[in-house]
This record gives C-alpha cells, structure tokens and sequence, in this order.
C-alpha cells in the first residue's frame, strides 16, 4: 500500500500560459487540486517544478494556494531528471513509487516518466492529472508510458487503492474531498 514512506507526488509545470491552453484546463485543475488536497492529508511528499518561469509564468494560483509551504524546481529542459536539483531530489527517493501529474502529457510529462522509468522507479501516471493542449497527443503519449512500464491511473481510484478500506484514518476526510 502506498503511504508517505513509500510514494512522493510529482507536479510538472502547472504554470499559467501552459494551463491556460489546455482544452480541459477545468477539469485538469479540480482533479489535481483533489489530488494534492489528499497528498497532504495521508502526507505523501510532493514535488512541483517549473519550467522556465520568467517566460511561462508562475504555478497557477488554483493550484499553489492549496500547498502548504510551496516551494518548487526551476527547470529548462523537457526531462525533469535532467534539471540537477530535480535529480538529486528524485534520487534520494529511491525505491519509492512516483506518482505524476503535469503538462504537457507529450512533452514535460512523458520525457520525465521515460526517464524514471530507465531510472528502476515504478511510476503511476494520473490520466485525469494530465493534459496536452492537443488530446489527441495526451492519448497518444499514455499509451507510450503504458508500454514502456508506467502504470495509468485516475487520482480517485489511486487515492481509494492507498485508503485500502473505509476503516482507515484519513477516510472520512478524504472521501469529502473526492466527493
């Protein structure tokens, strides 16, 4: 089961002129903002990048405001792992499984999961936590993951997999969230 020992959240470039162009910005933004809003309760780390923030602008407030404590990885390449703060970072995780959220799926996205994925992590992608301005691409890049070993999922039914039951601590709380 997953759980902050085990597991760390990514959030890649959900900045303003990035989510702004996405045709499902809406529902792109309720379905990671649930997702975060549950990291937080079970205390799943999360990590969010930046990709060239002076030219593409800041994480989008709808998202920022619901971190505590936000902080991020400035980056300028497509691949996290080859931004070296991202690196270091993700390598002291070591053993845990990624769970990733971000845009563009085809692009930030996908490149990072390939990377990780070479890399030994055993990598969840949120199919509702990603987004290319072009769907067609989104559906396209997921299915690349999926065959070189990523796992797909929805944030709803991940969060439900790591309660593992209506007996856990954090149900009721996250079940209002999800509700």
């Amino acid at each position: 089961m997953l759980n902050k020992d085990n597991a760390v959240f990514v959030c890649i470039d959900f900045q303003e002129k990035l989510v702004l162009a996405m045709k499902e910005k809406e529902e792109l933004i309720d379905s990671a903002n649930r997702m975060i809003k549950c990291m937080d309760i079970l205390e799943i780390p999360m990590i969010f990048t930046q990709q060239y923030t002076k030219g593409i602008g800041e994480t989008v407030p709808q998202i920022k405001d619901e971190v505590k404590d936000f902080s991020y990885i400035e980056k300028d390449t497509f691949d996290c792992l080859l931004t070296e703060e991202f690196k270091k970072e993700i390598m002291k995780q070591k053993g845990k499984t990624l769970i990733i959220a971000g845009v563009e799926a085809h692009i930030c996205v996908e490149q990072t999961v390939l990377s990780l994925l070479k890399e030994g992590f055993n990598v969840i992608i949120l199919a509702d936590c990603i987004a290319s301005r072009n769907p067609k691409n989104k559906d396209y890049s997921i299915r690349l993951m999926e065959r070189a070993g990523g796992n797909i999922d929805t944030y709803e039914s991940l969060i439900y997999k790591i309660l593992g039951s209506s007996r856990h601590l954090k149900f009721k709380e996250i079940s209002k969230i999800v509700k």
